[in-house]
């Protein structure tokens, strides 16, 4: 989920930072209504989606489905934060690149993205604890415990109507946040590059 949204996110941010085409700011303000439109309002439009492109009550699929429901409702405001570093590069650079024989597309890929990493790695971090947490869409979606996240499964333990077992919820609730540190520890340098960033742009 995560590399998908970076390589939509990077290519639409680089688009719209770069391309001087008309309309291109009535396309933004609509990718900042599509960030504040309540993601709730459009799940029963979602499921039919999901089971007219036959993803919905097929276990794998189907968490397919609600990966790629996750990442629509979470690109656009990757793609809003990318191209403010996109806006922040010089043109000058990037035309350096192209006197020097380099394609649009090699550019994008080994000039641009290489600096504008500490950004990917902030929507990389916000993609996966948004998707790790998920629990509305996969409660709603997901149907067969066989396939529940974790939100999901540790829901599932306390709303059940029996005794709850709290050491195997406090078992699995470790586990859950085992990942989380994980992805912290490994962005912790990206994190505070940014923060310097921030500092020398404000």
């Amino acid at each position: 989920m995560v590399p998908i949204e970076v390589l939509i996110s990077s290519s639409a941010a680089y688009a719209l930072s770069r391309i001087k085409a008309p309309g291109r700011g009535a396309i933004m303000n609509f990718i900042v209504f599509l960030h504040t439109f309540p993601g709730v309002l459009m799940l029963i439009a979602l499921l039919y989606l999901l089971v007219q492109m036959g993803l919905y009550g097929k276990g794998v699929l189907t968490l397919i489905g609600v990966a790629l429901v996750k990442v629509a409702l979470d690109v656009p405001m990757s793609v809003w934060i990318l191209k403010g570093f996109f806006d922040g590069i010089p043109w000058e650079l990037e035309w350096a690149a192209l006197v020097d024989g380099c394609s649009k597309f090699q550019v994008w890929k080994s000039v641009l993205l290489h600096i504008i990493k500490p950004g990917i790695s902030a929507i990389a971090i916000f993609s996966f604890m948004s998707g790790w947490g998920e629990w509305l869409i996969a409660y709603i979606y997901l149907r067969v415990p066989e396939y529940y996240t974790f939100p999901v499964l540790l829901s599932s333990l306390v709303y059940e109507f029996r005794f709850v077992n709290w050491g195997l919820l406090a078992a699995m609730s470790l586990f859950y946040i085992i990942p989380t540190l994980i992805m912290y520890a490994l962005t912790q340098k990206t994190l505070l590059k940014l923060q310097l960033v921030g500092a020398v742009k404000g």
